[in-house]
């Protein structure tokens, strides 16, 4: 079973097959694009397509995500009563509960680091101050961007993650709220007096429009 990230799981698997990146999306049903940025880390795993690409490569998907089992596991841990369905002779199906924890787990796991890459990148470059507003706007953009995307699925990856994972998951949010907010405030402390009430304005009206979407936690 391949150990690893799900962006280096993805690069054995193509590499194994030996196609192409353009090769490897068409048989996967996905974009160019969107297949190179999973196999970097740059966008968020979600489930329709990683079952595109899982089928694509012939594999299961909780493939791509399973946990690697760590060495030095006790007897008593993976005992007959800690079995999963495979080890203990059975059929699994996509839809057993166990598989499903593992893979919305993964899930959680790789969504969280990116969120949290994502907050710690917007520190450091605050914390340098080698930034000017547009770069600040840019920034505070792809943050809302990101936040739209992971609404898409983050009521269902919580549902189905083991709650470490969950909870790992809503400390990364945190964070990315933290350092959008830390942006805003960087944006207006370079913003002449009479801009900055146009700016409040329009950042309750994002914050408003978020909650319209159901985006609550987020907002």
């Amino acid at each position: 079973m391949m150990q690893g990230s799900l962006a280096e799981k993805l690069r054995v698997l193509r590499a194994r097959v030996g196609l192409s990146l353009t090769e490897a999306a068409t048989r996967a049903g996905v974009t160019r694009d969107t297949l190179s940025d999973l196999e970097h880390g740059k966008r968020h795993p979600y489930m329709p397509t990683l079952s595109k690409i899982a089928k694509g490569y012939g594999v299961p998907v909780e493939e791509l995500l399973e946990e690697p089992v760590l060495a030095g596991t006790k007897a008593s841990e993976t005992g007959p009563e800690k079995q999963l369905p495979e080890e203990a002779g059975e059929e699994r199906h996509p839809d057993d509960e166990v598989t499903r924890r593992r893979i919305y787990t993964g899930l959680a796991t790789e969504r969280a680091s990116l969120l949290e890459s994502m907050a710690e990148l917007w520190d450091r470059l605050l914390d340098r101050g080698e930034h000017d507003v547009d770069t600040l706007r840019q920034i505070e953009h792809v943050t809302l961007r990101e936040i739209i995307n992971h609404a898409i699925d983050e009521e269902e990856i919580k549902e189905g993650c083991a709650p470490e994972q969950r909870d790992q998951l809503e400390r990364a949010e945190q964070r990315l709220l933290e350092a959008d907010r830390r942006v805003s405030r960087a944006i207006e402390a370079k913003l002449p007096s009479r801009e900055i009430d146009e700016r409040r304005a329009a950042r309750a009206e994002r914050q408003a429009t978020l909650r319209r979407l159901g985006i609550t936690n987020l907002a």
